[in-house]
């Protein structure tokens, strides 16, 4: 009998050994190099490299943050010059003590829900082959604060058609310290996102509870509380009614979800906000600090979306029950006690208790598994499949066929033999386009997708038009539009987003 248990013993060290080396191979063999443009982006030589626009009194240098100094309001900022074609990833984190609403980095404008005295990153992808802007919305200080900046050029670093995302690039960027770094990293980790997905996918299924108590208002109020009046609508959500107290709406659940300092915590919620609100959020609190998981200023969802985040507890009472929050603002409690707001089909789940520490899913992993339910929302505790099964499961689905649409404003095919317009929806849910055209009209509509096959929230798309770039960009409206290129040649092919749920 010891023979036999040293023998498997033996047998399974060799068999991590093996493992292992497999793992250093793919870790070896897979290596992406990026190099982030921008010098001397953490200020060690003060502000060298580093020009100002027209309207900046003054720069300076501190530690890892340059304060910009302005003499007038608006976006203004400091910038370095980088030659070069490609689409770029470009991000860094910002602040304001009276907080800001937008954003410039290269040339684009880049919404962004910054609270007074707190910092946040913003992000984009930009095509431009010169300036790389780094500037804030200033208020009435006429000051600023940015760290961090960052350009990577993803075209050099990936390949022409094989540009990620900015949310991919953003996933990508979070397991760098402080989603940054300087000179030159390799951007895979293999070892890491391997080792994490088989330690989940040693199981096929795993309990999941949504600590929501009638999070779909099936049983009327039952649950929750709020300064308000709440009138189920009988369709898994609630509308609410401020009484003109307060500005600020926060109605309640007290979950079934006790809190632990350092779990992380998955909530979503269906939201339509009134055109009146000023803030939206999701929040949690389990005695004593309120986490935020989503604060959306002014992006808010007056066509009603579902919602979603995952935040880390920090600063609570381990083992008091969690307690959520589905939350608008208003300017004033006049404005409040005029206005309504609805949500519902509420989740809360405790991914760490779920799914083991350092084995959570992402916020994308999790709305895609989510999703596998009516309106990604279940109550009480169901079942839910690991990210590789629901994968595989998909991936053996039929695909619907390419539907082609009514093109508009003199848009025609370009030639036989090229890509043909069209559009589809995978088993997963998202919508891809492709089609090579010429001769239309640009800065208009090219056709219109349906509902169903609608995103979320106006996407933006950097393409290839006429052997260069150009932009193209959905709305939540369906219009497809090209906007800048040359009318020449445009091409829709490699376009993905996800639909509207």
């Amino acid at each position: 009998m010891y023979f036999e248990k040293e023998s498997l013993q033996n047998n399974i060290g060799d068999d991590l050994d093996k493992r292992n080396r497999n793992f250093e191979k793919i870790e070896n063999d897979a290596i992406i190099l990026a190099t982030n443009l921008i010098t001397n982006g953490d200020f060690p030589n003060g502000t060298t490299g580093w020009i100002t626009s027209s309207g900046v009194s003054s720069i300076v240098a501190n530690s890892d943050v340059l304060t910009v100094n302005a003499t007038i309001q608006g976006s203004l900022g400091a910038y370095q010059n980088l030659m070069g074609v490609g689409i770029k990833y470009i991000a860094a984190d910002f602040y304001n003590a009276e907080g800001m609403t937008s954003v410039n980095l290269g040339n684009i404008g880049v919404p962004i829900s910054l609270p007074g005295n707190t910092w946040k990153r913003a992000s984009t992808l930009y095509t431009g082959e010169g300036i790389m802007r780094f500037y804030g919305q200033v208020k009435d200080s006429l000051t600023y604060k940015m760290r961090r900046p960052i350009v990577i050029n993803l075209t050099a670093t990936f390949g022409a058609g094989n540009e990620p995302t900015v949310e991919q690039m953003d996933e990508i960027m979070s397991k760098f310290p402080n989603s940054w770094f300087d000179g030159t990293k390799n951007l895979f980790r293999a070892k890491e996102a391997l080792t994490k997905q088989i330690a989940i996918d040693a199981r096929t299924e795993f309990d999941v509870k949504n600590g929501i108590i009638n999070g779909n208002f099936s049983n009327g109020t039952i649950g929750w509380s709020a300064s308000a009046t709440l009138t189920p609508l009988g369709n898994g959500k609630v509308n609410l009614a401020p009484t003109g107290v307060s500005a600020y709406v926060e109605p309640s659940n007290l979950t079934t979800i006790p809190a632990k300092n350092g779990n992380k915590i998955y909530m979503s919620s269906y939201i339509k906000s009134s055109p009146d609100a000023t803030n939206e959020k999701l929040m949690i609190s389990g005695g004593i600090t309120q986490v935020l998981l989503v604060n959306n200023g002014q992006l808010m969802h007056t066509s009603g979306a579902l919602v979603s985040a995952i935040a880390t507890l920090s600063g609570q009472t381990d083992g008091r029950m969690i307690t959520a929050y589905v939350s608008n603002a208003f300017a004033s409690a006049e404005i409040a006690g005029s206005s309504s707001y609805s949500f519902g089909y509420v989740t809360l789940i405790d991914l760490t208790t779920t799914f083991g520490a350092g084995k959570e899913p992402t916020l994308a992993e999790m709305d895609r598994l989510m999703a596998r339910y009516p309106n990604s929302w279940f109550d009480s505790t169901k079942p839910i499949q690991t990210i590789e099964t629901l994968y595989q499961e998909k991936a053996n689905k039929a695909q619907e066929a390419w539907i082609t649409p009514t093109l508009l404003n003199a848009w025609v095919g370009y030639a036989s033999g090229f890509s043909a317009c069209g559009y589809m929806k995978d088993s997963l849910g998202f919508v891809h386009l492709k089609g090579r055209l010429k001769s239309g009209i640009l800065y208009s509509p090219v056709f219109v997708l349906p509902a169903g096959y609608r995103p979320k929230e106006t996407c933006f798309f950097a393409v290839e038009s006429n052997i260069a770039y150009g932009t193209a960009y959905v709305e939540t409206n369906g219009q497809v539009w090209a906007r800048n290129g040359n009318n020449a040649s445009f091409s829709f092919d490699g376009i993905t987003f996800m639909a509207e749920a």
